[in-house]
């Protein structure tokens, strides 16, 4: 697996920071056959110029497990390695800090937001052992955190799914998963702070009639949908 960082070498401007994400995206998780390093392209400004941009490709190092994207304030991109290892990107493609040694099997969509008045963005996932974990990441910290979930579950993960919460100020994120051995069974509720702690505030079970591979959480709503 590999990803692309751009800038633009020429001309006044901006370039179009859409189509350089998408790029970013696609060379991120994409094929596994090799990127050509560099190319160029050219990309339109509104004022109808255009500039060249160089795309140079680096390899990651590691064959790519999951990847999520956060939302909110800022995007960040979050990816866990196989084997061990999780490490943060900004859109540009540059590095976050080192990889760390979390050994994360599931991610999903992240959020950057305010807690307790401090700027944090938030991976929920699902670490080696099956139980449901958070990845934190601020401008006060030196690299990510794992935190463990106060849900209780029956039995390891198997799955989750996230999604957007409404204009509750103590919520953070809505969340979707099931569990080995109750894979027709889909478990939401929503993730929120208390006195400085993250608590857990179901929502309900939904009964599907084949095994879940994936969920969704339409925006502001704590009810998943079986995908």
């Amino acid at each position: 697996m590999q990803f692309k960082r751009w800038r633009v070498i020429a001309g006044p401007g901006l370039v179009n920071a859409g189509l350089a994400a998408s790029v970013f995206f696609l060379a991120s998780c994409g094929s596994d056959a090799p990127q050509p390093a560099p190319q160029t392209d050219n990309a339109a400004t509104d004022n109808g110029i255009v500039l060249p941009a160089v795309w140079s490709t680096n390899d990651l190092g590691s064959p790519i497990r999951d990847i999520a994207l956060s939302g909110g304030d800022r995007s960040i991109l979050a990816v866990a390695y196989e084997g061990r290892g999780f490490q943060l990107f900004n859109l540009e493609g540059e590095k976050l800090g080192d990889r760390i040694g979390f050994g994360v099997e599931h991610l999903a969509s992240g959020i950057s937001t305010s807690i307790d008045e401090a700027a944090v963005t938030l991976f929920p996932g699902v670490n080696r052992d099956g139980a449901l974990t958070a990845y934190i990441y601020g401008d006060n910290l030196l690299a990510p955190v794992e935190i463990a979930l106060p849900i209780d579950t029956d039995g390891e993960v198997a799955g989750l799914c996230s999604g957007s919460v409404g204009a509750d100020p103590t919520s953070v994120l809505n969340i979707g998963f099931w569990t080995q051995g109750a894979e027709t069974t889909l478990v939401t509720g929503t993730i929120g702070t208390e006195g400085g702690a993250f608590k857990w505030t179901p929502n309900g079970t939904t009964m599907v009639s084949s095994p879940l591979a994936a969920c969704r959480l339409p925006e502001g709503e704590a009810s998943a949908e079986p995908v």
